[in-house]
C-alpha cells in the first residue's frame, strides 16, 4: 500500500510548464550515500527518475524516457528509477509531491506513520539480511499520483521513499494503480532500477516480452520483490565496500557509530602546554616506540603527526581512552588527541580530513586537546627534617616520631577516599650515624576511590635506593639511565594505578583522575620526601600534616577533629602550637589504623628543641655564612645546625630549588586561542578572521600569520584539504592553533551550504 500523501498530510505539490521538467535540489543534511559515493544534492523528475549529485555539479539533466538498452551508457550520472517512461504533469490531474523527513515530530500523526513505517520495513528488510535494525535520520517521500502517459490517456500512481541514516541507504518503491497501455507509444521501454554511470541494477522483466500482463514491465503493481509483496520493492542503495567507496561515506559511517566523546573522556586530563611541562608532569611518558610505516604514514598526515616530540598518558581511563600529545621540539603543543583506540582512529582522520571536506565530522569525535584547563595548583611537600609546605604555600617545621597521616582526602559526604600516611624517625646518615632529628623514612598510601591495594616507600638498607612494594610484594625498581624514558614504568595495576621511576632513588605513584605522589629518597641518608598533586575535585576536602586547601592560609591547620587549631596569631602559630597541630594525626589517636605491616615504633610526644633557640646556639659570624651557603634558605640552615651536615643542608636546598624551579615551569602558562574554531571560506574569495587568544598569566600576546591585532586575511585557491597553522606567543612560551577550515566551491553565485 503506498505511504499517505497529499496536501492534507503535509506534501508539496510541483507545477510544470513544460511536458518534461525536474524538481529544486533537495538537500539531505547528512548526503546520501548511493553506490559507494556520497551525494549533497538530490532531485527528480516527472518521468518517475530520482537523480544524485554532487555540489560541484550545477546543471541538471532532462531524461524524458529509458532507451531500449536501459539506462544511458554515454553518460556518468547516478540514477534511480522508480518508474522511468515518458510523462506529461501538463494534462489531467496529475499531481507531483514530495515532503522531506528530518525528524520524527511527535505532534504530527503522519509524521509518525511515515517514520514508524519506514523504519519497520526496511529493519525487517535488513533482518533477513542479518543487519542490525534501521533507524531513519532523514526520509525524503516522493509521489507521482494519476500521471498520465505521453502521448496516452491512462494513468498511474507511485512513490520512492528514500530514507538514510548518515550510513545505510535505501529506496522503498510503492506502486499502486499503474493503467498505463500500449496507446500509440512507439517504444515500451519502461524501467525499473539503479545506476552510477558505471554498474547498474534493472528489474527483469518475466518473461521478457511480457509488457502489460500481470507482472509486466508496465504492471510493476504486480511484482514481488524481497518483501513477498505484491507492489513493494525495496533497494539497498549504499553500493560497494572497501577500498573504493567514496572517504566521505567512510567517514560520516565511522562518525555515526562513534559515541559522544563525554562518554568515554572522563577522568582524561589535558594534555600539558608545553614539552617541558610534558617532561616534568610524571603520568605522561615519551613515546620512543617504532609503530611501523603504515602507521607512521597515517600519523604525519594528522597536525603535528610528521615530526614532534610524542608523549603518551602511562594510564588510560576507566572506558580504556587516554591521551596522546605532539610538541615542537622547541616546546609549544601542536596537538592533542583523546585516544580511544590507539591507532584506530588514524583511518578515519584520512578520510574525513584528508580525503574530503568532512574533518569537523573527525573533529567532533575526536575533539582536539590545545590543553585547555590544564594548570599546576601548588602541591603540598614535606622535605628536610622535617619541613612542610601546606597546599596554600605555608610553610612550617615539626618535630615528632611516629606515624602521621601526612595527607587524607574525603569525598563530598565526608568518606575517606585517600591516605598518605609516613613514619618519622631519628636521621640516619651514612657518615655520621644516627642524628637528633626526625626524617621520614617510609610512607605508605591506600587509595579506596579506586581499588583494594596499597603502595609503599622504604629506604633500601646499607646502600643508596628505595624499595616499593605494592599490597606487600615488593615490585623491582630498574631504572636504565640511558633509557630512562623507557624503563620508567616499573608496576602498571589491573586498572587506574601504575608506579614510574625515574631513578633509584625516586618513585612516584600514578592514580587515574590525577592524583600522583612522588616520593624520593636524599642519597646518602635514610631521608625521604614527598610531594602531592591533588585534582580540583578535591578542593576543601584535605586534611593531614599538609592542611587544608582552600585558598586560604589562615585556615590551614585544621586539626583532625575538625576544629581549627587554637593560636594567638593564626596566620602564624608557633611551632609549640603546630606540634600539637601535627600530633593530633598520629595514627595512634585517630579511629582508622596505620597502613604499614610492621612498626616497633610509639609516637613521641617530647617537646623537642624549637628552631629558634636551635639557631640561637650559633654564633653570628657562622650564621652569615650559613645565610651565604644557603643562599637565605632558612630550612637549609635549620638542617644544616640539627645535624652538623653542610651537605644534609643543601640537599633541603635543592628539594626548595625544585619546588620552585617546577613552579615557574608550570606557573608561565602559553596564550591559548579560544575562538573561531572553525572558519569558512569560498574559493578565491579572501575571508578575514580574527583570531582570539588569552594568556592566563596577562602577558602580551603576538601572532603569527597574522597582523598584530590577530587578522587573519587567507584566499583559498582550491578546496583540497588544508592545514593552517597559527603560533600565539607571550614572551616566555607559545602555543600553535590549527583551526577547522570548511571551504566550499559555489559556482554561477551559488549559495555555500556548509553543514
Amino acid at each position: 500500500s503506498l505511504y499517505p500523501f497529499g496536501a492534507e498530510v503535509g506534501d508539496k505539490g510541483l507545477k510544470m510548464d513544460a511536458e518534461d521538467g525536474n524538481s529544486p535540489y533537495i538537500t539531505p543534511p547528512m548526503g546520501f550515500p548511493f553506490m559507494g559515493r556520497l551525494y549533497e544534492r538530490v532531485y527528480f523528475s516527472d518521468n518517475g527518475l530520482v537523480q544524485f549529485q554532487s555540489v560541484t555539479e550545477n546543471e541538471q539533466y532532462l531524461l524524458p524516457a529509458p532507451s531500449a538498452t536501459g539506462f544511458p551508457e554515454n553518460m556518468n550520472v547516478s540514477l534511480l528509477a522508480a518508474f522511468w517512461d515518458d510523462a506529461d504533469l501538463t494534462r489531467g490531474n496529475g499531481r507531483l509531491l514530495y515532503q522531506e523527513y528530518h525528524k520524527l515530530d511527535m505532534a504530527n500523526i503522519y509524521s509518525q506513520i511515515v517514520f514508524n513505517r519506514t523504519a519497520n520495513e526496511v529493519s525487517k528488510f535488513e533482518e533477513g539480511r542479518n543487519n542490525p535494525a534501521f533507524t531513519p535520520a532523514w526520509i525524503l517521500k516522493i509521489t507521482w499520483d494519476q500521471f498520465y502517459a505521453e502521448p496516452n490517456l491512462d494513468t498511474n500512481t507511485f512513490q520512492c521513499i528514500l530514507t538514510t541514516d548518515g550510513v545505510r541507504s535505501f529506496a522503498l518503491l510503492r506502486y499502486g494503480e499503474m493503467l498505463w497501455g500500449p496507446g500509440r507509444r512507439l517504444h515500451h521501454d519502461a524501467l525499473i532500477g539503479y545506476t552510477d554511470g558505471k554498474s547498474s541494477y534493472k528489474e527483469p522483466t518475466v518473461p521478457p516480452g511480457n509488457l502489460f500482463g500481470p507482472g509486466g514491465r508496465y504492471r510493476p503493481q504486480d511484482l514481488k520483490g524481497v518483501t513477498g509483496k505484491p507492489g513493494q520493492l525495496v533497494y539497498d542503495l549504499k553500493g560497494r565496500s572497501g577500498s573504493d567507496v567514496d572517504p566521505r561515506v567512510s567517514c560520516q559511517a565511522w562518525a555515526t557509530k562513534e559515541p559522544d566523546p563525554a562518554e568515554w573522556t572522563m577522568e582524561l586530563s589535558s594534555c600539558p602546554c608545553t614539552r617541558t611541562q610534558a617532561q616534568e608532569d610524571l603520568s605522561f611518558l615519551q613515546d620512543t616506540t617504532d609503530p611501523g610505516s603504515r602507521v607512521k604514514e597515517l600519523r604525519a598526515q594528522r597536525w603535528g603527526g610528521a615530526g614532534g616530540d610524542v608523549f603518551q598518558s602511562i594510564l588510560s581511563n576507566r572506558r580504556g581512552s587516554g591521551k596522546r600529545c605532539v610538541y615542537e621540539p622547541d616546546g609549544p603543543l601542536l596537538a592533542g588527541y583523546n585516544t580511544r583506540r590507539k591507532n584506530e582512529d588514524l583511518l578515519p582522520f584520512q578520510w574525513c580530513c584528508m580525503e574530503s571536506p568532512l574533518c569537523h565530522f573527525y573533529l567532533n569525535k575526536r575533539p582536539l586537546d590545545r590543553c585547555q584547563g590544564y594548570g599546576w595548583d601548588s602541591p603540598p611537600m614535606v622535605y628536610g627534617s622535617l619541613h612542610i609546605i601546606t597546599f596554600d604555600g605555608t610553610e612550617y617545621t615539626f618535630k615528632a616520631l611516629g606515624v602521621f597521616v601526612i595527607l587524607r582526602l574525603s569525598s563530598g559526604a565526608g568518606y575517606n577516599i585517600f591516605t598518605l600516611q609516613g613514619q618519622t624517625d631519628k636521621l640516619q646518615t651514612d657518615t655520621k650515624g644516627i642524628a637528633e632529628v626526625p626524617a621520614v623514612v617510609r610512607m605508605a598510601a591506600f587509595y579506596q576511590g579506586i581499588g583494594k591495594f596499597q603502595i609503599e616507600w622504604r629506604c633500601v638498607e646499607n646502600r643508596d635506593g628505595l624499595q616499593v612494594f605494592v599490597d606487600g610484594v615488593e615490585v623491582p625498581v630498574t631504572v636504565d639511565p640511558r633509557h630512562a624514558d623507557k624503563a620508567c614504568v616499573v608496576h602498571v595495576g589491573e586498572k587506574d594505578f601504575a608506579v614510574r621511576c625515574t631513578s633509584v632513588n625516586r618513585c612516584v605513584a600514578v592514580y587515574a583522575g590525577g592524583l600522583h605522589v612522588v616520593a624520593w629518597r636524599v642519597a646518602g641518608h635514610k631521608q625521604m620526601a614527598a610531594m602531592v598533586e591533588v585534582p580540583q575535585t578535591f578542593y576543601n576536602r584535605t586534611v593531614g600534616l599538609m592542611g587544608l586547601w582552600s585558598s586560604m592560609p589562615s585556615d590551614d591547620f585544621l586539626m583532625s577533629d575538625g576544629r581549627p587549631l587554637r593560636s594567638a596569631d593564626p596566620n602564624s602559630p608557633s611551632e609549640e602550637e603546630l606540634h600539637t597541630f601535627g600530633l593530633s594525626f598520629s595514627w595512634s589517636l585517630l579511629s582508622f589504623g596505620q597502613l604499614f605491616k610492621t612498626m616497633d615504633q610509639k609516637t613521641s610526644t617530647d617537646h623537642p628543641r624549637h628552631s629558634p633557640l636551635l639557631l640561637a646556639s650559633v654564633s653570628p659570624a657562622d650564621l652569615e655564612g650559613l645565610r651565604r651557603t644557603c643562599e637565605g634558605s632558612t630550612q637549609c640552615i635549620h638542617d644544616t645546625v640539627a645535624t652538623g651536615s653542610s651537605e644534609l643542608g643543601l640537599q633541603t636546598l635543592e628539594a626548595k630549588k625544585q619546588y620552585k624551579n617546577l613552579a615557574l615551569i608550570y606557573g608561565n602558562m602559553p596564550p591559548i586561542v579560544t575562538e573561531p574554531k572553525v572558519i569558512l571560506c569560498r574559493v578565491n574569495s579572501t575571508v578575514n578572521v580574527q583570531i582570539v587568544a588569552q594568556d592566563p598569566n596577562k602577558d602580551p600576546i603576538t601572532y603569527s600569520l597574522l597582523f598584530l591585532n590577530g587578522l587573519l586575511t587567507w584566499t583559498p585557491l582550491t578546496t583540497q584539504p588544508v592545514q593552517l597553522t597559527v603560533m600565539v606567543s607571550d614572551q616566555l612560551s607559545s602555543s600553535l592553533f590549527t583551526p577547522i577550515l570548511r571551504v566550499c566551491n559555489c559556482l554561477n553565485g551559488g549559495s555555500c551550504q556548509y553543514d
